[in-house]
């Protein structure tokens, strides 16, 4: 397993994360506290012995579930790294996660987690952790893949939504604009924004928001400056993006960008903080 991944170790006391999304799973556990966020329409709430287990593009929050501080050990695999370490049969289960199921009751998997994060953290070496990630991933696909068809199914996207995100993805860099969303869609902008924050969980223009960060993200990693990025994102300035990062990720660009340039050549740490 070599290619590059995300790793995060930090505290959070009073931060809540706006919604978001990542470009790869999150595989998550909390060691101190408890931490509540929604994910897609749902809510929950992860204590000591879950993993969080968030496929990528899934739009969620997070923060403190009773206003004290909590600790969280996280990676980051990308779909590609999730596929070249398990059979596609098994990566199925991480895959048929949705946002009624991604909290995962199960104390023996969140300790090898936790080990595999301790390793991720001190080696650079792949062959150091590759079997270590190969095995959890697997552990987690065959916990996850008999618990996905129970509780409320996933309703199907309605069409006029699937037209509007798609339009928005493509066209997230430029100018995107309510009246012609609801053209592209076929129907009148309330309906529009009903029927999008139900299926997708947030409005049109955070659903925008959330693909111009990835996309700024996406330019930062391959040592893009801030300001360029977020021009090139399609935020107004470097200020603007700014906010919204750290409102998203719960920190800086500044400080992810020196993660990312600092961070061994295959397990990265750019989150890895104490965040308050």
């Amino acid at each position: 397993v070599g290619a590059p991944m995300d790793v995060i170790l930090a505290t959070f006391a009073r931060h809540r994360f706006t919604p978001h999304m990542h470009e790869e799973f999150v595989i998550a556990t909390v060691e101190e506290g408890a931490c509540q966020f929604r994910c897609g329409r749902a809510t929950h709430v992860a204590r000591p012995g879950h993993v969080i287990v968030i496929p990528p593009r899934m739009t969620h929050t997070g923060g403190s579930a009773d206003a004290r501080a909590w600790r969280v050990r996280a990676i980051y695999p990308g779909a590609s790294l999730v596929a070249d370490a398990l059979p596609s049969a098994a990566a199925g289960g991480l895959g048929s996660t949705t946002s009624e199921t991604p909290v995962v009751d199960a104390p023996d998997l969140a300790r090898a987690l936790v080990a595999l994060h301790h390793l991720l953290l001190a080696s650079p070496d792949p062959g150091a952790h590759a079997p270590a990630l190969r095995e959890l991933l697997r552990a987690l696909a065959a916990r996850l893949a008999p618990a996905a068809p129970v509780g409320p199914m996933e309703p199907e996207e309605p069409v006029e939504v699937r037209r509007a995100r798609l339009y928005i993805e493509t066209n997230a860099t430029r100018v995107v604009r309510l009246a012609r969303l609801a053209e592209v869609s076929g129907v009148n902008v309330f309906r529009l924004l009903r029927h999008f924050r139900a299926s997708v969980g947030v409005t049109p223009y955070a659903y925008l928001t959330q693909r111009r960060m990835l996309h700024a993200i996406a330019l930062l990693r391959d040592g893009c400056p801030i300001s360029r990025a977020a021009l090139e994102a399609g935020f107004c300035d470097q200020s603007h993006f700014s906010r919204r990062f750290r409102a998203a990720f719960g920190m800086p660009p500044g400080q992810y960008l020196r993660g990312c340039q600092h961070a061994p050549p295959v397990a990265t740490a750019p989150w890895a903080s104490q965040a308050s």
